[in-house]
């Protein structure tokens, strides 16, 4: 199995009783490897409460391991027979059709498809050959989302301009029962925000939702890959939902959200056309009424209405929503952590820290209104406050990510410093104070400080103090580097003390 299989939201499509062949196509991936994934999670006595908590890397230590023997032939379906009795009779299921197929093929001794893989074949066939499939739907197991095509307008009390509304439009295609929502932008925070009103709406989240091509929700729709925007996706999760993009291009089997945008929108709008709103929450108020009223309004050609029908079948089918609203966050690209361990938040121009030793580490910040995190292979590895004051360039940064050297750098001072210096010695104090009054600020000579002091962990202190004492006989303001070089000789031609006959340990080869 390939190194992107995503375990987790196979295994969670699995568990909220999605067939092989929806939970491939919301994962993106190929129906063999959902099997595979199937068969060896049941090897394995692992389910999705196993995994729900783990990051994908973990899921997928978890469960790799053999992978599963390749099965055998099947026996062929006859689209065309399949195709000719369903439209002979009207009353014709694929659930008939279906077990007399699996019938045949037990008695010549062939194995059949399930019943998922035979309908999503003949899905598969009748889009390739022209021929429109009859789709039966059930009470809570699909929710249809789109954009509508046209606007409405919104305008400025203060300056009289107006604006663009779009509207977004829900439908449950089982009870036809619709919403509509004025939005001010059709943006991801948008999409997701009116996603979650509608499953309010409803008072429930459908087990499937299917929704357009539109960027907001699909980043990639490909005859072999779906990928969702990584935003969106963590919307599905939250609501336990999954997302099926239509096919691109003039798909089939959308048919109840086109009408619901045709009716639905269409009807809102043209009831309200001779009516000015001066903001979205005047438009939505007036369109919630007209929308009452539309899906109160009795059918045609059946008994009931879209409100009997949902109350009566589909309310209770759905699935519960969630202990919490959806908290929209966005996803930066993923980057390499830098020399300086802080990771840009694109939004805002501000660099946040991660832990120093992720530098040269592929990394990806998302972030939230109120919150930056930053993740490596799936795993959180720092989180930060957004403060919306801080100017772009600024950095955030956390102690607990800085090397050693680096904190104890930001930690101390001149006073440490020249405490530090006279525990060690005389001419160790004399050094500092050269270093401390070299710039015009203290602050410049920090550094050599830093460095002359953190010698005294592995030389000891009487190296560093005689070192300092013989770079003072040869000038009144030693460099770091000078100090730094009589340390060395002393260490590498005196041994434990002991120097070379005839050489002073401590001479100055070079300035």
């Amino acid at each position: 199995m390939s190194g992107n299989v995503r375990y987790r939201e196979i295994l969670r499509c699995l568990a909220n009783r999605m067939s092989q062949s929806q939970t491939a196509k919301a994962c993106g991936c190929a129906r063999s490897t959902v099997q595979d994934v199937a068969r060896l999670a049941a090897e394995k006595g692992v389910s999705w409460d196993d995994v729900a908590a783990l990051t994908e890397r973990q899921a997928h230590e978890l469960l790799r391991g053999t992978r599963a023997a390749a099965g055998e032939g099947y026996a062929e379906i006859d689209f065309d027979r399949v195709a000719r009795e369903m439209a002979r009779d009207r009353t014709m299921t694929l659930s008939l059709l279906w077990e007399e197929y699996a019938a045949s093929a037990a008695r010549n001794g062939e194995r059949p498809y399930m019943y998922s893989r035979f309908c999503e074949s003949y899905r598969k066939w009748c889009e390739s050959h022209d021929v429109a499939m009859t789709r039966r739907y059930v009470p809570g197991d699909l929710g249809e989302f789109d954009w509508a095509g046209q606007t409405m307008r919104v305008v400025d009390p203060d300056t009289g301009e107006a604006s663009e509304a779009w509207l977004f439009v829900a439908c449950l295609p089982y009870s036809q029962k619709a919403f509509v929502k004025a939005m001010p932008d059709t943006r991801t925070e948008s999409w997701c925000a009116a996603s979650a009103d509608a499953f309010e709406f409803y008072g429930g989240v459908p087990r499937l939702l299917t929704i357009d091509n539109l960027k907001t929700g699909v980043t990639r729709h490909a005859y072999d890959e779906i990928v969702l925007n990584r935003t969106y996706q963590e919307f599905a999760e939250h609501y336990n939902v999954a997302v099926i993009p239509h096919a691109p291009g003039r798909p089939r089997g959308k048919n109840s959200v086109e009408s619901s945008v045709d009716k639905f929108a269409d009807r809102v709008r043209n009831a309200l056309r001779d009516r000015t709103f001066f903001s979205l929450d005047e438009l939505n108020g007036a369109m919630a009424l007209e929308v009452a009223k539309l899906n109160a309004k009795p059918f045609q050609k059946r008994a009931g209405s879209r409100d009997q029908k949902f109350e009566a079948a589909e309310r209770g089918a759905l699935q519960p929503l969630p202990a919490s609203r959806f908290v929209v966050a966005r996803w930066g690209r993923e980057v390499t952590v830098p020399a300086d361990y802080h990771v840009l938040c694109a939004q805002d121009g501000v660099y946040y820290s991660v832990p120093w030793r992720y530098v040269g580490r592929r990394v990806q910040a998302r972030w939230t209104r109120d919150l930056l995190e930053v993740f490596c292979d799936g795993e959180r590895i720092a989180s930060h406050a957004r403060d919306a004051s801080r100017a772009r360039g600024d950095k955030v940064t956390d102690p607990s990510h800085m090397p050693r050297s680096h904190r104890d750098l930001l930690e101390h001072d001149s006073a440490w410093y020249r405490s530090q210096a006279a525990e060690t010695g005389p001419s160790t104090a004399a050094v500092v104070e050269s270093f401390l009054a070299a710039g015009i600020a203290e602050e410049q000579g920090w550094e050599w400080c830093e460095k002359l002091l953190r010698r005294r962990q592995t030389v000891g202190r009487d190296v560093v103090e005689d070192a300092c004492a013989a770079a003072l006989r040869v000038t009144s303001s030693p460099s770091f580097k000078t100090v730094n070089s009589l340390v060395r000789n002393r260490t590498r031609e005196g041994g434990q003390g002991q120097g070379r006959p005839g050489r002073d340990p401590y001479a100055l080869h070079r300035f």
